[in-house]
């Protein structure tokens, strides 16, 4: 199985460099590696330093994980710390976070990469936040007595780990010294499978949206622009969520206003978006409130601000949910905004728990979505409610990231 192991890995990488002549995330990931041993061995030449390495697959990982990042920092400062990426999405727009002392792209999982990874980088301590078990690195760390913690882990049923032909995925668990599980149903898998090193801490994310809220300041512009309206933000949008929003948003009343940030921002796709609202759409970088005062729909065309924007926001519409699965709902949800997003949200425990709580609410079409939005912008008691039942929703599944620090001191020696 190792062999096979090997062989996927490889012809993953090659299929990626293939890849990499036509799609600019596939380039980025092969450039972001190109000469990375050099790079890291230049970086991290005192070997006499504590390291403890953080890996976050993308993005939303390590702004999962980043509360607790930022707590060892303040727990363990003699520490110092290591953040690798999978994605090129997450890598390049946090290459630079202050919180770190490294910043790399993760090597592919190759046997031979993860010997030559661990021979520079020595950690003394492994974060794995939410997933991505590579065999060869957890290899390489059981061998040298270096343990590892999940943080914010979650599974489900229909996981390989669980499935009969499961038992080789299984002993990459098994390296694993503790796992920081979301919920009862993760624990209860893993127990099922006689992994019993387990503690229930909850998700970090809701630490991290609360610190976010309480301190984000959206753009001058994007509160110029909301300011007296009632305001959609539609927030990680893609072509099919935009594509829904153009087919109702004729039939909203004009003191309705509606604030795009899509997931992708390049130029044809924000140029595509504006077709789609012509005559009432502006972007964002050409956005100016004398010469635009008929606009209606505002098109942000820059990164990192997203959670910021939702400030501003009525109602929130968060993309996803009519492809592979739901971005983040709960930044919206901080705010003690309502959410609205599509079906396929069924990975997703926070959204089970926000429509149960009476803050989310899932549509299939075009006229469910028109139907909440009515709701939500004319229905005072049905709005009120939902706004009080998101912000307590968040505030009922904060302290996961002071759950794992308390078991931290108590019984794991870092």
């Amino acid at each position: 199985m190792r062999l096979i192991y090997e062989i996927a890995i490889r012809l993953y990488r090659s299929l990626i460099i293939v890849a990499s002549l036509f799609n600019p995330k596939a380039r980025g990931w092969v450039k972001g590696r190109k000469n990375i041993f050099q790079s890291l061995s230049g970086e991290l030449r005192n070997e006499h330093d504590k390291l403890a390495w953080f890996h976050c697959a993308s993005l939303g990982e390590f702004e999962q994980g980043r509360p607790i990042i930022d707590a060892f920092k303040t727990h363990f400062p003699d520490f110092k710390l290591l953040i690798t990426f999978f994605s090129p999405s997450g890598y390049e727009i946090r290459k630079n976070y202050p919180g770190a002392d490294y910043v790399f792209y993760l090597p592919a999982d190759t046997r031979i990469n993860a010997f030559r990874f661990y021979s520079i980088v020595k950690p003394d301590v492994l974060f794995l936040v939410k997933y991505e078990y590579w065999y060869n690195y957890l290899d390489v760390l059981t061998r040298n007595d270096v343990p590892v913690y999940v943080i914010s882990g979650v599974f489900r049923k229909s996981q390989h780990f669980f499935k009969w032909y499961g038992f080789w995925f299984r002993k990459q668990l098994r390296k694993v010294n503790y796992f920081f599980v979301q919920n009862t149903e993760s624990s209860r898998l893993l127990n099922r499978i006689r992994i019993t090193n387990v503690m229930i801490s909850g998700d970090t994310r809701f630490d991290r949206v609360a610190e976010i809220q309480s301190r984000s300041t959206p753009p001058d512009l994007v509160s110029f622009f909301s300011r007296r309206a009632k305001v959609l933000v539609a927030g990680s949008t893609w072509p099919v969520d935009e594509a829904l929003l153009a087919t109702i948003w004729d039939r909203l009343t004009e003191n309705i206003k509606l604030i795009i940030v899509p997931h992708e921002v390049e130029s044809a796709h924000i140029e595509q978006i504006m077709r789609q609202f012509p005559g009432i759409s502006v972007r964002l970088s050409a956005y100016n409130p004398e010469l635009h005062s008929h606009a209606r729909v505002l098109i942000v065309d820059r990164i990192g601000i997203l959670s910021a924007v939702y400030r501003c926001a009525r109602v929130a519409y968060v993309g996803g949910g009519f492809g592979k699965g739901i971005h983040n709902i709960l930044e919206p949800a901080a705010y003690g905004v309502p959410v609205i997003f599509g079906p396929e949200n069924r990975k997703f425990l926070e959204a089970q728990g926000l429509r149960m709580a009476g803050g989310g609410f899932q549509v299939e079409d075009k006229n469910q979505l028109l139907q909440i939005l009515n709701e939500m912008f004319f229905n005072a008691l049905k709005y009120n409610a939902a706004c009080q039942a998101s912000k307590a929703y968040i505030e009922q599944q904060k302290g996961a990231t002071a759950n794992i620090f308390k078991q931290l001191h108590l019984n794991i020696k870092v």
